[in-house]
């Protein structure tokens, strides 16, 4: 069966009036801490990264692609958990093609 996950009026109010919406929790711990385990041994990502000041007193790094692979972090974005609030704010437009 496949979880959907829908967005309430108030969270789809927020998007639109924001342009974006965070929803704590979307992954659970066990699910961040894989991508986070991978990501530190992704050499490739670690070549790609680019570091930025954060606004404080640290710096993030960030990758940014422009394309789906076939690996975990294209996956995840891929998820219902994702695709489906995106439909959602899209006006239901669908994104089957990046859903898979």
């Amino acid at each position: 069966m496949t979880e959907h996950f829908p967005v309430s009026a108030e969270q789809l109010a927020q998007y639109h009036e924001n342009g974006f919406l965070v929803i704590e929790q979307l992954f659970d711990q066990e699910e961040m801490n894989l991508l986070r385990d991978i990501a530190r041994q992704d050499l490739q990502l670690a070549v790609e990264a680019k570091r930025r000041r954060d606004g404080g007193t640290g710096e993030a790094k960030l990758t940014v692609r422009n394309d789906l692979g076939d690996d975990i972090y294209s996956a995840m974005v891929r998820c219902h958990r994702i695709t489906d609030p995106m439909e959602q704010f899209l006006g239901g437009h669908s994104l089957a093609p990046i859903a898979g």
